[in-house]
């Protein structure tokens, strides 16, 4: 049987996407609501990312937004649905690690642009 330890399951709770948190870092996925991955993303599954330090920023656009990716410095990465109420999860590790970046389980701030189809995290 497993036991939560004590205090850790309002913690849980605070790190899961909902519509008023869409948004937050949790197991060092960047994990969004099925609200904002509609809005911003649609149906593709595969995103461009692009990591700004001097602003401490990610920003997110589909794969179809080629003018995106010849903006902007990127890297591919796959979006996985992750649970039944329509979580999806893009994986950071590399980011946090390669940028020295805090891994700790938060809700982030966010803008989504859903005309530019583009994300923007802030870290």
């Amino acid at each position: 049987m497993f036991l939560v330890p004590p205090g850790y399951s309002g913690q849980i709770k605070r790190n899961r996407v909902t519509i008023e948190n869409p948004v937050c870092l949790r197991s060092k996925h960047l994990v969004l609501h099925q609200d904002v991955v509609l809005s911003v993303f649609g149906e593709d599954t595969t995103v461009y990312m692009a990591y700004y330090p001097d602003k401490n920023i990610v920003m997110i656009a589909p794969h179809a937004n080629e003018m995106f990716r010849k903006i902007h410095k990127v890297k591919q990465y796959l979006m996985k649905a992750v649970a039944a109420n329509g979580e999806h999860a893009i994986p950071l590790h590399g980011l946090l690690l390669d940028n020295d970046l805090d891994i700790e389980d938060r809700v982030l701030n966010y803008e989504a642009n859903s005309k530019l189809n583009i994300l923007t995290v802030y870290f």
